[in-house]
């Protein structure tokens, strides 16, 4: 028996096929500026939810996918494993206005979206939530990431790093262009954990946006090397604009209100922040509901000692590459 490739159907023979097989796909074929087909997918409940996933998975590597999103989905259940499966070369543009929520039990514990290597997923205002007592953060990303806006709020993962957003490795990258990620927490008694709002590994890059609320709570004791209630970053974080508020890094020793920076070895060196442009990370001296705040290093902590109090403004330039306190530190 022969097998007939679906494209030698076009795209309405295949939105055929998808609508008697119960998948969600809402169009195929088109071409992006890139010449990569582009597949669009309408998602309204939880099972078009999974048939996107399955969709994806299951479409090959090199494709785009645009996945609509404009009714508000709970109840979703978490995964330790990639949303997307294996595929490669693939982007996932999750865009609209509803959002995509974890539910309350404990079968719902895990990420709420998990990508691989090779896997690029933006995300364009549709809003991310999780759930009380999780072991995973919200969004595990293994590629790439884009927030270009959307919220990622209310995951507090216990006994494990990172409540919004984690960067696994050193060769993930996550960009911030707008957005906001808060009220996110991580909380743990293990060395080199926090990051309430953010935990890159990686690089991170943030031009826009808000990280405000989240909160990194360290029991580890002295030397736990952990912190950053809003971003704990062991790679390369560059901010030249955006907001980091309100965030709070809770124990004797956990530092770093705002931001951690943990100087550890990766494949360029070490471990670097800066900062420019038009961002502000605010610190003690601010108002309650702005200031970030932690026992050392309100506003940034890194390892090593060199720190910063007060609100580094816009006008401030900060570089964890200088040696002393110069640039910005105090």
């Amino acid at each position: 028996m022969k097998t007939k490739d679906l494209r030698s159907y076009g795209c309405v023979g295949i939105s055929v096929l998808a609508f008697v097989f119960g998948l969600a796909l809402a169009g195929c074929g088109d071409e992006n500026e890139e010449g990569v087909n582009e597949t669009t997918i309408n998602v309204a409940s939880a099972s078009d939810w999974k048939n996107a996933q399955l969709t994806i998975s299951r479409g090959g590597n090199e494709k785009n996918y645009i996945v609509n999103i404009n009714a508000n989905i709970t109840g979703l259940n978490g995964s330790l494993e990639n949303t997307f499966g294996n595929v490669t070369r693939v982007k996932v543009t999750l865009r609209g206005t509803g959002s995509l929520e974890l539910g309350s039990g404990r079968e719902s514990n895990g990420s709420l979206l998990k990508t691989g290597k090779g896997q690029t997923l933006t995300l364009r205002g549709v809003s991310l939530k999780g759930k009380n007592e999780n072991t995973a953060p919200l969004v595990s990303i293994g590629g790439g990431f884009y927030m270009e806006s959307g919220t990622i709020s209310d995951n507090t993962v216990s006994g494990n790093t990172a409540g919004g957003v984690y960067i696994v490795d050193f060769n993930g990258y996550f960009t911030m262009t707008g957005g906001t990620i808060s009220g996110n927490t991580a909380s743990s008694n293990y060395s080199n954990s926090g990051g309430g709002g953010v935990y890159s590994s990686g690089t991170f890059t943030m031009t826009g946006g808000t990280i405000s609320g989240n909160t990194a709570s360290c029991d580890y004791g002295y030397g736990s090397n952990s912190g950053g209630g809003g971003v704990y970053s062991r790679g390369t974080f560059t901010m030249t604009g955006g907001t980091i508020s309100g965030n709070t890094a809770s124990g004797d020793y956990c530092y770093g209100g705002g931001v951690y920076v943990y100087e550890y070895s990766n494949s360029d060196g070490k471990a670097v922040f800066t900062k420019s442009g038009d961002s502000i990370i605010y610190g003690n001296d601010a108002s309650p509901a702005s200031r970030n705040t932690a026992s050392q290093g309100h506003a940034v902590y890194l390892s090593g000692g060199k720190k910063r109090d007060t609100t580094a403004s816009a006008q401030d330039i900060m570089d964890s590459s200088l040696t002393g306190f110069l640039g910005g530190w105090e």
